[in-house]
């Protein structure tokens, strides 16, 4: 039985149905053909038409309706956006002196710390510029080249004050820093007699409006003086328009800071020296901003080859949006304040000392206020009046010294903090005196 079963299983396929099976074969191979051809006969109509003949065709999207709670909320956010963005430049920038201050008690090196945050800032830059937060442009070597000057000069006033904070107080930077930056601004506009370029930065106020006309020499071309000449005029000009306000506004601002030394018991004179450097890079900031608006200096210059070239270089940093000068003036002195780091000597603290977790979270949490410091900074360029922008920049200020005062309340003078404060409104008062 088992046989006969086997033998049936095994039995050969009749003809019949090897024919069935044989033509079913040949019509399958037939369709396949005709469709092949049919493909390939569309894909040359496709090539002659232009198109790409093997292209997919996109799968038709369809849209998920919107959360009517997302939507309020972006119509809210929306009106209320720049009320947002001032109260987290305020607080931000207000925090960042004091946390960096905190960060050198368990790490004492202030290069590496500022590679960190300037470092922390390129990224965010070039993050919010993948989600259309920020207009970094088209970078090119020639945006690197005009933004070159201006990034060397924030690198050195930036380490000077990161090292400054290192050995002295936040009272002290920040009332050097408040004064003494306005004091270049008043001066270099009352020697010049006429108006500064503004600051590339958007919250930094511009300089003192008005003009004077040249003088004309007794064959009515042009007259060049002499160099005494030219100093004695600017000193002249300058005391014709040093009106009494703001001589006593300077008085006060000055007063203010020397009363903040005497009673300041935070002070290093390696801060001073620190303190010191800024000032020189100020001054060089404010003279770059003037040769750029004038490459000849009035005809001060006569060569042909310096004023094209500083002519090229401001052209080429005019050309950089504000998010890609931020990102270049971060990002290029990043490397090279980390190598002066390493050459101060700092990697052999980072080895001697293991940080710890309290360390490590308020590290991150003065990068991230120093961040946010700067993105809120660029997002507000255009919405503000420069007075505005620069009674922010003071008010946070106030708000560093008032906040470092309580967190240091057996430490500090209150004599100090009040004078520091003194500082600032006299700064902000020079400011806007100024532009008017």
């Amino acid at each position: 039985m088992a046989d006969v079963e086997q033998g049936a299983v095994k039995a050969p396929l009749t003809d019949e149905q090897g024919s069935g099976t044989s033509n079913d074969e040949e019509a399958r191979r037939e369709a396949l053909r005709k469709a092949g051809e049919a493909y390939f006969q569309k894909a040359l109509e496709a090539k002659e038409k232009g198109a790409d003949p093997f292209a997919v065709a996109p799968t038709p999207q369809v849209s998920k309706p919107e959360d009517p709670d997302l939507v309020a909320f972006g119509h809210a956010f929306e009106s209320v956006k720049v009320y947002v963005y001032i109260v987290l430049y305020v607080l931000c920038m207000a925090a960042s002196p004091v946390l960096i201050k905190g960060c050198f008690l368990s790490m004492q090196t202030p290069a590496i710390l500022m590679f960190l945050h300037s470092l922390a800032v390129a990224g965010a830059l070039w993050l919010a510029s993948m989600y259309d937060v920020v207009d970094l442009g088209q970078l090119s070597v020639a945006g690197v080249r005009g933004a070159a000057v201006s990034a060397a000069l924030w690198a050195v006033q930036a380490l000077c004050t990161f090292s400054a904070l290192h050995h002295n107080s936040v009272l002290f930077v920040v009332a050097w820093t408040s004064v003494v930056g306005e004091l270049i601004e008043v001066v270099a506009g009352l020697l010049l007699g006429q108006a500064l370029p503004p600051a590339p930065s958007g919250l930094l106020a511009p300089g003192v409006g008005g003009g004077v006309g040249s003088g004309q020499g007794p064959s009515g071309g042009p007259r060049r003086p002499g160099t005494a000449a030219t100093l004695s005029a600017m000193v002249s000009n300058m005391v014709d328009r040093f009106n009494p306000e703001m001589r006593m506004l300077c008085g006060v601002a000055v007063g203010a800071v020397v009363v903040e030394i005497i009673f300041d018991g935070d002070t290093v004179w390696l801060g001073f020296m620190m303190m010191g450097f800024w000032t020189a890079a100020r001054i060089g900031e404010v003279a770059w901003r003037l040769i750029k608006s004038d490459p000849q200096l009035g005809g001060r210059i006569t060569g042909f080859r310096l004023p094209a070239l500083i002519r090229e270089l401001a052209d080429e940093e005019a050309a950089l949006t504000p998010g890609s000068a931020s990102f270049l003036g971060h990002g290029l002195p990043a490397v090279p304040v980390l190598i002066a780091g390493f050459l101060a000597l700092e990697g052999r603290e980072l080895v001697n000392h293991e940080l710890s977790v309290p360390a490590v979270r308020l590290m991150l949490l003065a990068i991230t206020c120093y961040v946010t410091a700067q993105l809120c900074g660029l997002l507000l360029i255009g919405r503000l009046a420069p007075s505005t922008a620069q009674a922010l920049r003071s008010v946070a200020f106030v708000i560093a010294v008032v906040g470092y005062s309580f967190e240091e309340v057996w430490k500090v003078s209150w004599l100090a903090a009040v004078a520091s404060i003194a500082a600032c409104m006299a700064a902000l008062t020079l400011a806007l005196l100024r532009s008017k």
